[in-house]
């Protein structure tokens, strides 16, 4: 995702462009409008050069290790958008675990609790016995 492409909107406004990136990038249809509106409206309290600089982090290559240099188990999970790939996490993790969420967009931690907490209580199981 080209997190730097939305920078710009949010230099120019602020508030529309959280709205635009939100709608248009993180939400899935068969979310809860509801939740995501209180996302959306949390987000905009955010001071914006606070975010803006987030999203500079965000877009900086290499500022997070690669996944075959980090030296515990990971837990890979998708939303339906598939920001994150399962191939390309398995290429430099092999030992990765990958869950994918359907039916849900960015916010899978309030959209789908339930199904987040039982893949949460099924990698820290395996993690404790190995």
């Amino acid at each position: 995702m080209a997190f730097q492409a939305f920078i710009p909107a949010f230099e120019v406004d602020f508030k529309s462009g959280v709205r635009d990136f939100f709608v248009n990038r993180l939400e899935h249809p068969a979310d809860d409008s509801k939740i995501n509106q209180q996302v959306v409206d949390d987000v905009m309290t955010a001071d914006p050069a606070v975010a803006i600089a987030l999203f500079r982090d965000l877009a900086t290559p290499g500022r997070l290790p690669k996944a075959e240099e980090v030296g515990v188990p990971i837990l890979g999970i998708a939303s339906a958008l598939q920001f994150l790939d399962r191939d390309v996490l398995l290429a430099h993790a092999a030992a990765a675990w990958f869950a994918q969420m359907p039916g849900c967009g960015h916010a899978i931690m309030l959209q789908a609790t339930d199904g987040l907490n039982a893949m949460l209580k099924r990698f820290a199981d395996w993690v404790d016995r190995n």
